[in-house]
């Protein structure tokens, strides 16, 4: 599972490991480098992994796509947010897509909800956000626990990686993607643009397309409607969604 800037694997706790529970498996591994981990952050740590590149994120993506298939015949990749674009650009390479069994993105992220995150997307963009936003970027946490997970301040670099990422996945072909895909998310998220992900997935390839629009209750989930599952930010609906997702694996693999 992979996660934007500011992101940890926490975000969706317990749903991945009751997921991987229910079917059976473990997963191989992390994600790719970079996304926060069940500890307290080390800002210099993550100042240093969100400066890596999108090509890096990438490379990360296929490292462990080896290693779940050296784990398992097939893989099913799970990808929250950013995770949600590396997914979508790996489908699309056949090396990275070998024994890809299917797809599930929560809250993907092909577009930035505000409109400005666009200048993360040009192509001087590494030159020109930090004079415009600053060196760094952060956020106030909602709760203590996602103060101790989230890494709440990060380099503006970060949002160049992230916006070349987008770029170039939204480029890709993605009507030759043939592994089938769950998309779940809310139609009112604030972080991510709900209307570029049924856009992308609308042009998706061979593989079914599952599109599970949600309706967060106003009590135990995630305000700004982007972290639709995990007790940290969203824990009435960890139970539904984890539902949702093992009725896809049922039907769909």
């Amino acid at each position: 599972m992979g996660r934007g800037p500011g992101g940890a694997d926490a975000a969706f706790h317990p749903l991945p490991a009751r997921l991987f529970r229910d079917v059976g498996r473990n997963p191989p591994g992390a994600g790719p480098r970079g996304r926060g981990a069940w500890r307290q952050p080390d800002l210099r740590a993550a100042h240093r992994a969100w400066s890596r590149r999108g090509g890096d994120w990438v490379d990360d993506t296929a490292l462990f796509l080896d290693l779940a298939r050296a784990a398992g015949e097939r893989v099913l990749v799970i990808g929250t947010s950013t995770g949600g674009t590396l997914a979508a650009y790996a489908a699309t390479d056949p090396e990275m897509a070998r024994d890809m069994a299917g797809i599930v993105m929560l809250s993907p992220n092909f577009r930035v909800a505000n409109p400005a995150a666009v200048l993360t997307e040009l192509g001087f963009a590494r030159h020109l956000v930090p004079l415009l936003a600053g060196a760094e970027r952060g956020f106030a946490p909602l709760n203590d626990r996602q103060a101790r997970f989230w890494t709440t301040r990060y380099g503006t670099d970060a949002l160049t990686s992230l916006g070349t990422l987008m770029r170039e996945t939204r480029a890709r072909d993605l009507a030759a993607a043939e592994v089938p895909v769950l998309a779940i998310f809310s139609d009112l998220d604030q972080v991510v643009s709900a209307a570029a992900t049924r856009e992308a997935l609308l042009s998706w390839g061979g593989g079914p397309v599952t599109l599970v629009p949600l309706d967060l209750p106003e009590a135990g989930a995630d305000p700004f409607h982007h972290v639709v599952a995990g007790d940290i930010l969203s824990p009435a609906m960890t139970g539904p969604v984890t539902e949702t997702v093992l009725g896809w694996i049922d039907d769909s693999l």
